[in-house]
């Protein structure tokens, strides 16, 4: 299980999930990647999941890639698509209790923007077995669950997992933040501190990470998606979330820095103590002064309305993370 944040305004999306693992209550991997961009011929999102994330050979997030892989984003809306990912979902989690598995609980959550004409609105969706909507009458039978805006210009909040572990008061925090019409990495930097926050909630049992991934999503299809890494500890490694893009791609981002070079991220500290890389200048002139304390990574992607053409366009599955790879 894992928490994910996630965060509709007028002017962008940004979600965020830890990169934890655990079995039985023991820690497997931190640097599990748990978020992935979906861009679509009609749509810009990110998707992200809780609950089950591996049993026997099923890694949830290979899964998902490997099924909007298979799916035909090119040419079918998200709408197909989610209702794709539905029935998928139904039919993984069934093969799954044919083999004796109890604990099969799984949300997916998939929010950003869809371009309908001259209307671009904001949307997320709950993919999930087991949250909200009532009695779900078993673990194989999945519900799409919509989160559209009450009147136009209002701002959305919904958060998935151990939601338990997140105080009210940092809730409301951040929606009184959206309201105020806080900047998209400001949004960003709240929703991933509520995450590192609530891993130290003993009431989280330890399956919250503290290293985490977020993505912010402009509604202007003219800005890139950027995908921002948030790490507890001093290091060179940095890693991006996974993307399935579609249409002509550009895509890329810093995932080591050279042996010789500075540590890409490290603790923050207050102003005047000593920088936590080492360099025993004061955190305010060292890495506190970087105009962002973190490595951002870019996905820039060209729309391309249907019909797709039959040849000459690309179709890639690109990830990047700890499991990275390109096919």
């Amino acid at each position: 299980m894992t928490l994910i944040i996630t965060a509709v305004t007028p002017e962008y999306c940004v979600m965020g999930a830890d990169r934890r693992l655990t079995e039985g209550g023991r820690v497997v991997e931190e640097e599990s990647s748990k978020l992935t961009v979906l861009v679509t011929w009609d749509a810009r999102t990110v998707v992200g999941y809780t609950g089950v994330a591996r049993i026997q050979d099923f890694e949830t997030d290979r899964w998902i890639l490997d099924t909007l892989g298979s799916l035909r984003t090119q040419s079918d809306s998200i709408h197909t698509i989610l209702e794709g990912m539905r029935s998928a979902a139904s039919d993984a989690i069934q093969k799954l209790a044919g083999c004796g598995q109890k604990d099969l609980r799984l949300s997916l959550v998939v929010a950003g923007f869809i371009y309908q004409g001259d209307a671009e609105e904001g949307r997320i969706w709950k993919i999930t077995n087991f949250e909200g909507a009532g009695s779900i009458p078993g673990r194989d039978h999945f519900k799409i669950l919509t989160f559209v805006p009450k009147t136009p210009g209002e701002s959305l909040l919904v958060a998935a997992g151990m939601t338990h572990a997140v105080g009210k008061d940092q809730f409301e925090a951040l929606e009184s933040r959206l309201r105020e019409g806080i900047p998209a990495f400001g949004a960003e930097r709240k929703l991933c501190h509520i995450i590192q926050s609530a891993s130290l909630n003993p009431s989280a049992a330890n399956a919250i990470g503290r290293q985490c991934n977020s993505c912010v999503v402009p509604r202007a299809t003219s800005e890139k998606i950027t995908s921002v890494y948030y790490s507890d500890s001093i290091s060179r490694n940095v890693y991006a979330v996974n993307a399935v893009l579609r249409g002509d791609i550009w895509a890329g981002g810093l995932l080591q820095t050279g042996a010789s070079s500075p540590p890409a991220l490290v603790p923050k500290r207050r102003r005047n103590e000593p920088c936590s890389c080492g360099s025993k200048e004061k955190y305010k002139r060292c890495h506190g002064a970087m105009e962002f304390p973190f490595s951002p990574m870019f996905f820039e992607v060209q729309r391309t309305e249907p019909p797709i053409p039959p040849s000459g366009s690309k179709v890639m599955v690109l990830c990047l993370g700890s499991a990275g790879r390109a096919s």
